[in-house]
């Protein structure tokens, strides 16, 4: 049984690359340097389609380059913020919002950003707000969702209208 899996496998691996190819007109397998069908007779343009999608791929590289080096030439200052107090950040966004509702299988899990320490806001969803801690002395940073109510109260942020 091995030798014929074995055998079996040896001539998959030398028809499959002669095999290679497909006519555009009847799909017949054709091997790769084949430029005409043998089926249908209809000529093969593989170099021009290729040729074509190096084209494109290269026009899309370009494309992703120039949108990057806007993106970086625009990208805003991120402001960075002090805490007043001691702010509880939450692993998951909406965990932050049902605190209060303490049981076996809801305990949030939480981090504390220490007073005076500096962070920055990474992302709004509604009014939850994903914060950053500034890597402190030691490298350390904490990620985590408040609610805006929270960073009001707690740090020196103020909402922007």
């Amino acid at each position: 049984m091995k030798r014929i899996l074995l055998l079996l496998a040896l001539f998959l691996a030398f028809a499959l690359p002669t095999m290679a190819g497909f006519c555009t007109n009847c799909g017949a397998n054709l091997p790769d340097d084949a430029n005409f069908c043998s089926e249908c007779g209809k000529k093969q343009v593989k170099e021009q389609v290729e040729s074509a999608v190096e084209n494109t791929d290269k026009s899309k590289l370009e494309q992703i380059k120039e949108k990057f080096r806007q993106k970086k030439e625009k990208a805003p200052e991120i402001e960075v913020f002090r805490a007043k107090t001691d702010i509880y950040l939450y692993e998951k966004r909406g965990d932050e919002k049902d605190v209060l509702k303490k049981n076996l299988f809801f305990k949030p899990r939480r981090y504390r950003m220490k007073r005076n320490s500096s962070f920055k806001i990474l992302e709004v969803v509604g009014q939850s707000y994903l914060l950053q801690s500034i890597p402190d002395k030691e490298g350390r940073t904490l990620q985590g969702w408040v609610t805006e109510e929270q960073l009001a109260l707690r740090s020196n942020w103020t909402k922007k209208d």
